[in-house]
């Protein structure tokens, strides 16, 4: 079996920009790009869902809870920096904003299935 190589560390800019891509990939639409889309067509309502399902299944195999929480989360000052007036252009401003709202999505669906999981409430 072969080895990994061994990894860059994971810094917070690197974060960003994972997490940046990671929104673009789940909101990508299936259609040739020569059909008009909508921002509707791209949308998966269970990509956020999905991802803290998968963040979860970490949770289970014994991985700790608050290294997942930040690895979810967009971290403050990250956050502050994409939200600077005239830091970015408006229109990659607001894939900022998409991606900020995205992850504290998956974050809160992640947060009530660990809820749940410590009360033992069957989910819905």
């Amino acid at each position: 079996m072969a080895k990994a190589a061994d990894a860059t560390p994971l810094t917070q800019e690197n974060k960003a920009s994972i997490l940046i891509a990671l929104s673009r990939l789940n909101t990508a639409s299936s259609q040739p790009e020569t059909m008009a889309q909508t921002p509707k067509d791209e949308f998966d309502a269970n990509a956020a869902r999905k991802e803290a399902a998968m963040f979860f299944g970490l949770f289970l195999r014994g991985h700790p809870l608050e290294e997942l929480r930040r690895d979810i989360d967009v971290p403050k000052e990250i956050a502050e920096k994409w939200f600077q007036p005239n830091r970015y252009e408006p229109s990659f401003r607001e894939t900022l904003r998409r991606v900020y709202e995205y992850r504290k999505q998956v974050l809160a669906v992640f947060d009530e299935l660990v809820w749940r999981e410590r009360h033992k409430i069957p989910p819905q």
